[in-house]
């Protein structure tokens, strides 16, 4: 409705550290969470977008308070990805109607981080 009527610009996607359902994906894919692997898990069902980005990140062999974090931060990605499978999405952004800014935000120390599609990365803001 924003974008086909309302004529948005901007659409921020924002993700959080301490993040429910980034740690849910992470304890399904880990083996710790059993009962979101169950077909009429409604969790479960929600979390699996996550669930290759989780792999990616795993074999990165970083701390687990660090695979939360980039999990977090792949979620923004993974949303950015699937906002443009949209086709009014990906006509308002090829037109140059509309952009899409992916953001991160820890919040405990009020740090926010913008991804940079051409780095590929998270850059501070």
């Amino acid at each position: 409705y924003a974008v086909k009527h309302l004529g948005v610009a901007h659409i921020v996607v924002i993700g959080h550290s301490s993040c429910g359902g980034v740690a849910a994906c992470h304890a399904m894919c880990s083996g710790h969470a059993p009962e979101f692997e169950e077909k009429d898990s409604f969790i479960g069902r929600w979390i699996d977008i996550l669930r290759p980005g989780f792999q990616a990140i795993k074999e990165r062999n970083l701390p687990e308070e660090e695979e939360l974090t980039a999990m977090e931060q792949q979620g923004v990605r993974v949303s950015l990805q699937n906002l443009t499978t949209y086709p009014f999405v990906a006509d308002a952004l090829e037109a140059g109607r509309l952009t899409i800014h992916g953001v991160w935000f820890e919040i405990g120390t009020g740090r926010m981080m913008a991804f940079d599609g051409e780095a590929q990365a998270f850059q501070p803001i």
